[in-house]
């Protein structure tokens, strides 16, 4: 059985430090004399809490197994602020987009617990721009959510950035939304309508509410038009 010793003591000596999270609970072990300590993670102040959580939460694909409990989370997600009908619709939407030609498994992501708790999700599809030259390819971040109690803690973030960064990885060269222009920016989104580019109904969305992310430089060089699909 370890030494057990308090908290703060192990947290100030800091060499060979090493903290793991489980559920509610953060466990930190000193490596060279084997003293470990443990608290409720909602104990800890803000620094320590973001520090557990970004040290627990894994960022990677949904299985088709998990498309339930995925769904329960979208409903939770918006039927706790908007109601119970907006939860259903936006359950419903992202439930037909998986049907889709358009749906990509490996861009529908999951932010899971050490504990295997699902807390959060987001999901990018592919979505045509439609030219004076044709239809061209890209992306559109169509669906986000987190549960209740695990907002306010860097999940939605994590999920963004992992999804950014893989459809980038994967060769993609934009990725567009239609939200809030104070929230997305932060990750890199600025109006479509610098490019030229601009959602079907513009009158709902104006200038600044459809957005995109460059991944790749030039990608959407010499491309201007419309699309009608913004995303849930």
């Amino acid at each position: 059985m370890p030494n057990m010793k308090p908290i703060s003591d192990l947290r100030n000596d800091t060499a060979d430090v090493n903290e793991v999270s489980y559920g509610n609970r953060v466990y930190v072990t000193h490596n060279r004399h084997g003293s470990c300590a443990t608290m409720d993670i909602q104990e800890l102040d803000k620094q320590d809490k973001q520090k557990a959580f970004n040290q627990l939460i894994v960022i990677r694909p949904e299985n088709p197994s998990e498309y339930g409990e995925v769904n329960k989370i979208i409903y939770e997600a918006f039927a706790e602020p908007y109601g119970i009908e907006t939860g259903k619709f936006m359950m419903e939407h992202f439930m037909k987009e998986r049907q889709k030609e358009t749906f990509i498994p490996e861009l529908s992501l999951v932010a899971v617990l050490g504990d295997g708790t699902i807390v959060g999700e987001v999901a990018i599809h592919e979505t045509d721009i439609a030219t004076e030259n044709g239809n061209n390819t890209q992306l559109v971040l169509s669906q986000s959510a987190v549960l209740p109690g695990y907002r306010m803690q860097g999940v939605m973030r994590m999920l963004v950035e992992h999804a950014l960064n893989k459809a980038r990885m994967m060769g993609y060269g934009a990725v567009f939304l239609g939200g809030n222009p104070k929230l997305y920016a932060r990750f890199g989104f600025e109006p479509s309508s610098k490019y030229g580019i601009y959602h079907e109904d513009r009158k709902k969305w104006g200038d600044e509410g459809f957005m995109v992310c460059i991944l790749k430089s030039g990608a959407l060089d010499g491309v201007t038009g419309t699309t009608s699909y913004y995303g849930g």
